[in-house]
């Protein structure tokens, strides 16, 4: 009894059918959005800045807002985070005298007073 052979070509064409049938279901289950984080950080920020502008634009790190990163050891955002994270605020501050951790936040809340527009 003779084993029947496929040719190449028709094991690559079906490797390939394969690829762009799992790429069309994880793309069309929405397991894979690129566009839900830009649109959440937006909005997160919009939310947070109404907050802050309406309490007087005083310290941003007291505006919390829900997570946006899923950090499982911080299940809160607040808007001084969301403006160093997404917003460049993070370059505001300057290093003190002491670790290099240890950031001066004054720079960074001015930053996030203008990202609200304070």
């Amino acid at each position: 009894m003779k084993a029947y052979t496929m040719p190449v070509n028709l094991i690559v064409v079906i490797v390939i059918a394969v690829i762009v049938l799992i790429a069309l279901v994880v793309f069309f289950s929405n397991v894979w959005n690129p566009s839900t984080a830009g649109v959440n950080v937006e909005s997160l920020k919009n939310t947070g800045c109404n907050r802050f502008i309406s309490t007087g634009c005083g310290n941003p790190e007291n505006i919390e807002l829900e997570d946006i990163d899923n950090d499982p050891l911080q299940d809160k955002e607040n808007l001084l985070e969301i403006c160093n994270e997404y917003y460049g605020c993070k370059k505001s501050g300057t290093y003190s005298a002491g670790p290099p951790e240890v950031f001066d936040t004054e720079a960074q809340k001015t930053c996030c007073r203008n990202v609200c527009g304070c």
